[in-house]
């Protein structure tokens, strides 16, 4: 299946690097006769693995019900899938299930795609009960507690928020390889600052932040890129499958690049959750000058203020900042090329193979 977030497909190639040899199992890339004999067989068979990889939607399907038709809907409005979705069954799903358990020793939980502030109790349950898996994922470094959290009564998803990740993450620290997204090289764009069409583009969700800094924006007449992210929205509320659809995803994937591509600066946020979204790594890696309010110890991770991007604490230091900045070419350009190069250094693929390469000792 594919997403309209481009890690999923990363995660492969980081695979292809890691292993000697990769064997894939699962709906879309076994045939059906295959599914109905398991997974099991198919290790018997093709085995033996030294470790066996999966996903949270593949972990917490048993959970979901993936095979009810309520979210055989939800899959088709989100995804693209390359398989009939038919073949999705709860024994073969429970199959799978119970043979990662099984394998639990072996097992390497990538966790990049979870709403981590609204993380069930089940979930949590079920990662206690493979106490030897390791997880791929967010760590309480990246994460915060919500009630450190301001503005986040703002939010529109405040009240579905709570600690069950983050608490989780602090009991099983050593279990998780804690890493933020990642880009691939192809993603970079080396086009100049000076040579943009659009003075900003603030790309994504309707966040508190990004709310506040547009209509900021908008009331000083800047250069705005356009945003396509809330037509998108509408066009799935009314029946029109954006996302669900091969062609809707490569369009809104180019658009948001384009948007960002074309623009001198951009600006972004984790949400008053301060998370670190893939926003905050594509933003210099397509060469726009980034200011943020930054995500947990973004500094660590190469994000240094005025150096690599521009930070802010408050909404209301945008456009004083903006102002400083837009007008200076020569300092821009220094910006972007320095958070460019520490994109490539230390958030590409190559960078994370580096990382997980080291946390499984291999």
């Amino acid at each position: 299946m594919e997403y309209m977030n481009p890690t999923d497909k990363l995660t492969l190639e980081i695979l292809v690097d890691i292993a000697d040899e990769l064997s894939i199992y699962g709906f879309g890339y076994v045939n059906f006769e295959t599914l109905q004999k398991g997974l099991r067989n198919f290790i018997k068979e093709n085995g033996p693995f030294d470790l066996i990889f999966t996903n949270e939607r593949v972990l917490l399907s048993k959970n979901a019900q993936i095979w009810a038709e309520p979210s055989k809907r939800d899959i088709k409005k989100s995804f693209v899938s390359h398989f009939n979705l038919q073949t999705i069954t709860e024994p073969i799903v429970n199959e799978i299930i119970d043979t990662l358990s099984f394998f639990s020793d072996k097992l390497i939980i990538f966790m990049l795609q979870t709403d981590f502030y609204n993380f069930r109790e089940s979930s949590v349950k079920l990662l206690n009960d493979l106490p030897k898996s390791k997880i791929i994922s967010f760590g309480k470094d990246l994460i915060s507690q919500v009630n450190k959290c301001a503005n986040l009564k703002y939010e529109k998803f405040f009240e579905h928020t709570q600690d069950n990740w983050y608490n989780f993450s602090v009991k099983n620290d050593k279990r998780i390889c804690s890493i933020p997204h990642f880009i691939s090289l192809s993603e970079i764009f080396w086009g100049q600052v000076s040579n943009r069409d659009y003075d900003l583009a603030i790309p994504g969700v309707d966040y508190y932040a990004r709310k506040e800094v547009l209509k900021a924006a908008k009331n000083e007449n800047i250069n705005l890129a356009p945003s396509y992210t809330r037509k998108f929205n509408i066009a799935n509320r009314i029946g029109i499958n954006v996302y669900g659809s091969k062609l809707g995803i490569i369009t809104s994937q180019t658009l948001f690049k384009q948007n960002i591509a074309k623009s001198k600066v951009a600006f972004t946020c984790g949400s008053a959750l301060n998370w670190p979204l893939r926003k905050f790594f594509e933003i210099p890696a397509f060469g726009s000058v980034l200011i943020c309010m930054p995500f947990k110890n973004a500094e660590q991770h190469g994000f240094i203020d005025n150096e690599t991007c521009f930070m802010i604490s408050n909404t209301s230091d945008f456009i004083p900042l903006f102002k400083e900045i837009i007008s200076d070419t020569t300092a821009l350009e220094k910006v972007a090329t320095a958070s460019r190069n520490m994109i490539i250094e230390m958030h590409t693929v190559k960078a994370r193979k580096r990382s997980i390469s080291k946390f499984l000792g291999i």
